[in-house]
């Protein structure tokens, strides 16, 4: 662990991880994410991963300029990684062709790469990370539960997580839950097709 953060006891550390999570939950931030069985993903499931956030920000960008009559454009900025290559390549196919459900139509400009280090926000999307993996990965959902009133939702849906899962009828996490509660028809034409 780096300094300062090596100098904190458990206690201290475990405190300002539950006081960033505080911050998430009190702020008007929404949250978007995709848990899933990599093995059940045609293609590279990072670039799935990455096509189902944007593909999710932009309707809900769409859904607030509908509802409330404010013109929204957002930006995706995105973590410095061994991925960058292959999600600018993805980022220029999505704006020129689209991506497998349609068009963007809400965001402004090419995603932009930072080192989380150097943005706030970065370090913010990996706690909601942590938080998420530690919900899927390990069943721990202390800090998932915290965040799960921010994923992006409307009309009593959850539209800002998604769950891929190989056996999604017995999955008792919100994603699968709320896929479960639409009629029939609605839920198939959500569903990607891949699945």
């Amino acid at each position: 662990m780096e300094p300062p953060y090596n100098a904190l006891s458990e206690g201290d550390r475990r405190a300002l991880i539950s006081d960033v999570y505080t911050l998430v939950n009190e702020s008007r931030a929404k949250v978007f994410a995709i848990a899933m069985e990599k093995i059940l993903i045609d293609g590279d499931p990072y670039e799935r991963g990455f096509e189902e956030v944007i593909d999710r920000f932009d309707k809900m960008l769409s859904r607030v300029w509908r509802d409330r009559g404010e013109q929204q454009r957002g930006l995706i900025v995105v973590a410095e990684s061994s991925y960058r290559e292959n999600l600018e390549l993805l980022a220029n196919k999505i704006a020129a062709e689209g991506h497998r459900w349609g068009q963007l139509h809400q965001i402004a400009d090419i995603p932009y790469f930072a080192p989380a280090k150097s943005t706030r926000l970065l370090q913010l999307a990996d706690f909601v990370t942590n938080a998420i993996y530690g919900r899927y990965e390990s069943g721990y959902t202390r800090d998932f539960d915290r965040l799960a009133p921010k994923f992006d939702q409307a009309d009593g849906r959850l539209h800002g997580l998604v769950h891929i899962a190989r056996d999604r009828a017995n999955c008792y996490c919100p994603a699968c839950v709320t896929r479960r509660a639409l009629p029939r028809a609605e839920a198939e034409s959500e569903e990607p097709e891949s699945l």
